[in-house]
């Protein structure tokens, strides 16, 4: 969840979990072509604040000038307000008509709406990035993923089927076995070992934050101007934007980091070798 009440345990400026788990830098391809993909379950974030819609609206005002070269696609639903229920998919062109009254949801304007669908429901999300698939040509796809979080149990919980949600495993299965250069999590403390370890067959990168983050989320707007104008360049150039432009949040307890999911199962070996250690010095008192 992003909780603008809640101070996380962690005072640093910016953390990268316990271990470095970047690998080497990819290159930077300036003629690849980009599709960031929003996937938003508003829940108590827009029905109470309307923060997805904020969401949309840097994101839309952040693309004014974009590149020919990145394309900007939105699935959002899951609120408990007129024009959330079921999953409506808009381009960035039928976004911004939408929110010329500053209102998201509140008109027809739309690529496909999917009457009833749950956005907690593995199947929604399967047929979304299945509409990807058919419908664009795309050298990198990034996977952004809005909504209340809260770790290994899940995410993105729709107000209109019972505050249901995504399981890891069923994130995992939605996902499959597609190739995503990058999937950020614009949610509370995502940034676990469970996840990174669910999505090391079909990411490349991971952004999440084991923290708490501050109700506004994601800074948007400089976000996706940076990409606009620099198409092609590397997952990791891109976090560095988007890290500097979260961290000027004056909110506390914030943290945020891109993570190599391939490194994670020799992070599980390490782990567990350190809880044996552990174990091994439990009741004895100079251990």
């Amino acid at each position: 969840m992003r909780n603008p009440g809640k101070i996380g345990a962690s005072h640093l400026s910016l953390v990268f979990l316990i271990i470095l788990l970047i690998s080497a830098h990819a290159p930077a391809d300036e003629n690849s072509t980009l599709l960031i993909a929003f996937y938003a379950s508003g829940g108590t974030l827009e029905q109470e604040m309307g923060l997805i819609t904020d969401d949309f609206a840097q994101v839309v005002r952040g693309a004014e000038n974009l590149s020919e070269r990145v394309t900007i696609l939105a699935a959002y639903g899951g609120a408990n307000k007129p024009g959330w229920n079921g999953m409506t998919i808009a381009t960035l062109d039928e976004l911004r008509k939408d929110l010329a009254d500053g209102e998201l949801g509140n008109s027809n304007v739309s690529v496909q709406k999917i009457q009833n669908a749950n956005m907690g429901d593995p199947e929604s999300l399967s047929f979304f990035l299945s509409y990807i698939e058919r419908k664009y040509s795309y050298d990198r796809l990034f996977l952004i993923f809005i909504g209340h979080g809260q770790a290994y149990t899940g995410m993105l919980f729709d107000q209109n089927h019972g505050d249901d949600g995504l399981s890891i495993e069923e994130l995992t299965k939605a996902v499959g076995s597609r190739d995503i250069c990058l999937i950020g999590f614009d949610s509370c403390m995502m940034g676990c070992l469970e996840v990174l370890s669910a999505l090391s067959p079909s990411a490349s990168y991971i952004i999440a934050s084991e923290e708490t983050e501050p109700e506004e989320g994601w800074p948007y707007e400089p976000w996706i101007r940076y990409i606009g104008a620099h198409p092609g360049r590397s997952a990791e150039e891109y976090a560095r934007v988007l890290f500097d432009e979260y961290m000027k949040n004056p909110g506390p307890g914030k943290t945020i980091a891109l993570l190599n999911p391939k490194e994670a199962g020799h992070l599980t070996k390490r782990l567990d070798l350190f809880a044996r250690d552990l174990h091994a010095l439990a009741g004895d008192p100079g251990g």
